[in-house]
């Protein structure tokens, strides 16, 4: 929403399209380097935000799965969006920190694809590869049919948003999924509730275990020996 918001404030006159690169918006490319106002502090804010809070959502990914190359992934994707809040797009630092952010969001869709179970898993990985693609066909460039039909821009937008949508999809997979962070260092936590399933499943299984012997007990008859001992008590 950050980069809507700052593609409708940027001004008329300057003819902003989204066949520009989405880092325009903070500042052009040098030597010119024009930085717009207000657009420019709504998308570096913006940037700064979700970095930071990308970063923070690396660290319980790391809590809830244990799993490193998810970590170092996702931890790259937030330290990347967080530096291209830094280094707009007016200065030198930024085709590389953008770059960061762009592979290692691809890369933690498809890292994620080893960690979660169903259709979503599926999922993750299908964006991870579609941004992969968008991503080789932009660095193309004019070379590519991709650049010549929608633009660098539109090449940009096909690697960003797909990863923005997934992010939403993966939170309201993680809050359906009853996650629970792990308390220990002793292994993964529980996928899709699973290992809550398989405690409630060995529970039923013992109560209807001892439900059948009660009834298996109480249908047999009498022991030769047992009737002896009540003949005797009479």
């Amino acid at each position: 929403m950050g980069i809507i918001t700052a593609e409708a404030k940027y001004p008329a006159f300057r003819h902003y399209t989204t066949r520009q690169e989405i880092s325009d918006l903070g500042g052009t490319k040098p030597p010119h380097g024009l930085v717009t106002q207000p657009s420019a502090m709504i998308f570096d804010t913006t940037m700064l935000i979700a970095g930071a809070l990308l970063l923070a959502g690396a660290f319980a990914l790391w809590q809830l799965y244990r799993n490193r190359l998810l970590t170092v992934v996702s931890t790259l994707f937030g330290a990347g969006a967080l530096l291209v809040g830094i280094f707009a797009g007016n200065t030198t630092p930024h085709p590389f920190v953008a770059m960061i952010a762009f592979v290692f969001s691809a890369l933690t869709a498809i890292a994620v694809f080893r960690v979660t179970a169903g259709p979503f898993r599926f999922m993750s990985l299908a964006v991870g590869l579609l941004s992969l693609l968008a991503l080789i066909a932009g660095e193309l460039g004019d070379n590519s049919p991709v650049v010549r039909s929608i633009g660098i821009g539109g090449a940009e937008r096909w690697v960003v948003f797909p990863i923005i949508l997934w992010l939403a999809f993966f939170g309201g997979y993680l809050l359906a999924s009853g996650h629970r962070l792990q308390p220990d260092r002793h292994g993964p936590a529980p996928v899709d509730g699973s290992a809550r399933s398989v405690r409630l499943g060995v529970a039923v299984g013992q109560v209807r275990g001892s439900q059948l012997k009660k009834r298996t007990d109480s249908s047999r008859p009498p022991s030769p020996q047992a009737a002896t001992t009540s003949t005797s008590v009479q």
